[in-house]
């Protein structure tokens, strides 16, 4: 768009400087001619004085060297030649006979002719000889002036050009940047209104249309928040109604199914009250694994599953934040515990996909039914909502990535959660490490299965 801009004043500008200054270094060069051909006359006109009195060549050479003019030569009646002529003799001839001034070009410059009378009607003929010197005497001159003038208004309107472009570019950049922002999560974010007065006008509407969307999603988010809240009592009331039921297979069923529910409306209330998540915000899936990992270690453990997991090396930063992650891992491990029998074995690997990372959890329970693999929010194959996977999907895609469901190399199932890395600059401090060189040392170590 500068450019552009740029581009438009140096065309416009240059056609007008070529408008005005060709005519005018023209003109200027017409002038100096003139000027030329003007001094010439007057030299002519300063002899003719004398010419017309006498033609003794004595008296006329003494003339010529008082009055110390240049270029000039005498053509007497009588053909004699006083300085040399540069006319040709036929074109004298012609100026004496008809009595008639000419101008001629000749080798080298200009002449002027002017026939003057004598008393007794001879004819004699004053020559002024102009070089081509003298023709063009301060033309370059005037021309280089021209062209520098040109040159300066067009560098002129040039940088003025860029300045206000300048201006519009900037507050444009600055709009798509907030734009951008707000595409990738950040609520926060607003245009400085600056620059022209319809892009600054373009800003003021985008900053009422974000603080308008933000206003909404905060309601939003306090009203899914207090009806969760408004659905414990009622829950609370199955449960303890529940509770008086008989002993049996019923009654424990419908107990389990309560508390998944109520855990199900805490997950909602907790994920209502967190801020947004927004693309600014950044952590190390290496860690956070590796602390999820150790988290359900010891239950894993008391329950008597083969735990197969191995070591992350990191970091592998992810686009979210640690906590809504730890949210999607403890979400996918946590679905192997609530759905398969204790001693069920577990497997957990990390792989590389591409520009992402893919974390595996694999189980060796049943399996799911094909129909109940694609899980959408608020359904599910078993007995749970659903709601947990659809939390762990909207995470993954966040980044960038998505939440696979499928068999696993354990016979089970296999939930894949794939997460889009933020590119680190390769080696740019001690420690770090782009995303390429870690999944190299994934490879090199054999724990991308």
């Amino acid at each position: 768009m500068r450019r552009s801009y740029v581009l438009v004043a140096l065309a416009v500008t240059s056609l007008v400087a070529l408008a005005f200054a060709l005519p005018l270094a023209f003109l200027v060069r017409i002038a100096a001619h003139d000027r030329a051909v003007q001094g010439a006359e007057r030299r002519a006109a300063s002899i003719a004085p004398v010419l017309a009195v006498t033609a003794e060549p004595p008296v006329v050479t003494s003339a010529l060297h008082r009055s110390r003019v240049r270029g000039v030569a005498v053509v007497l009646p009588d053909g004699t030649a006083i300085n040399p002529v540069h006319a040709p003799a036929e074109a004298v001839d012609r100026a004496r006979e008809s009595k008639r001034g000419a101008q001629l070009d000749v080798a080298g410059g200009v002449v002027l002719l002017r026939p003057v009378s004598h008393p007794d009607g001879r004819v004699a003929v004053v020559e002024a000889y102009v070089p081509a010197a003298e023709l063009d005497s301060g033309v370059r001159t005037a021309w280089a002036i021209l062209a520098a003038i040109a040159l300066a208004l067009v560098g002129s309107s040039v940088l003025l050009a860029d300045r206000l472009a300048g201006d519009a570019v900037r507050a444009t950049r600055n709009l798509t940047a907030a734009a951008r922002r707000m595409s990738d999560g950040d609520l926060t974010a607003r245009a400085d209104p600056t620059g022209p007065a319809e892009i600054g006008a373009l800003a003021g509407a985008f900053n009422t249309l974000a603080e308008a969307f933000e206003a909404r999603l905060v309601a939003e988010r306090e009203f899914a928040a207090d009806l969760s809240h408004r659905l414990r009592t009622p829950l609370t009331a199955v449960r303890l109604n529940t509770e008086t039921l008989p002993a049996g297979e019923d009654k424990s069923r419908l107990l389990a199914a309560a508390a998944d529910l109520e855990r199900e409306v805490s997950a909602v209330i907790q994920q209502a009250r967190r801020p947004y998540p927004t693309a600014h915000l950044r952590c190390d899936l290496a860690a956070v694994l590796t602390a999820r990992i150790a988290f359900w270690t010891p239950l894993a453990e008391d329950q008597g599953r083969p735990w197969d997991t191995a070591p992350v090396d990191g970091p592998l930063t992810v686009a979210i934040g640690a906590d809504d992650l730890a949210d999607a891992l403890d979400t996918v491990i946590g679905n192997v515990f609530q759905h398969t029998p204790e001693g069920t074995a577990c497997k957990i690997s990390v792989a590389s996909d591409g520009p992402r990372i893919l974390v595996l959890v694999a189980d060796a329970g049943p399996g799911i039914p094909d129909a109940a693999a694609a899980v959408e929010r608020g359904t599910s194959g078993g007995s749970s909502t659903g709601l947990g996977l659809d939390i762990a999907r909207r995470v993954a895609r966040s980044t960038g990535g998505e939440l696979t469901i499928g068999t696993g190399p354990l016979g089970g199932t296999q939930v894949g959660l794939s997460l889009g890395l933020v590119p680190l600059p390769r080696r740019s401090r001690p420690g770090d490490i782009g995303y390429r060189s870690a999944w190299d040392r994934l490879l090199r170590r054999g724990r991308h299965r």
